[in-house]
């Protein structure tokens, strides 16, 4: 067996037990957290087969470079629609997964190690609603 056959069989096995028993039974995560885990991880795997050319059964330590990631990211903003919250939630379930694979095998620490260095996307700051001029002075003029 060679060695991309078995980083293949061990990203795959550290997925399904991820989503079968890390989740639920050692994390004790809600079913909706559970949901936003798999989607996350899901929409991660959608990229890396639509825009990447990487089939799910061909996963690899390489696909969780942070150049991958951030070009993740902002696929996810661009061509999804998605808002920077929306991207920082599933940033965490990748980061989730990533930290667990690290600890299921050591081959795999360098990626968890170096997806902290990924930010988060900043959200934009909304500017508050003003008062009209006229909406205070008949404000203060109904005032006795």
């Amino acid at each position: 067996m060679t060695k991309e056959l078995k980083e293949h069989i061990m990203v795959g096995e550290a997925i399904n037990e991820w989503q079968g028993h890390y989740l639920t039974e050692v994390r004790n995560l809600s079913g909706n957290a559970i949901r936003a885990y798999r989607n996350g991880l899901g929409l991660f795997l959608d990229y890396l087969e639509s825009v990447k050319g990487v089939r799910r059964e061909t996963l690899v330590g390489d696909c969780f470079r942070v150049d991958t990631i951030e070009d993740w990211l902002a696929w996810m903003k661009e061509a999804k629609g998605c808002s920077p919250s929306t991207c920082n939630l599933r940033l965490a379930s990748l980061r989730s997964f990533i930290a667990f694979l690290a600890r299921k095998n050591v081959a795999f620490i360098k990626y968890g190690c170096s997806i902290t260095s990924v930010k988060r996307l900043r959200p934009a700051k909304k500017l508050p609603e003003v008062i009209s001029r006229e909406t205070i002075k008949v404000l203060f003029a109904s005032m006795d």
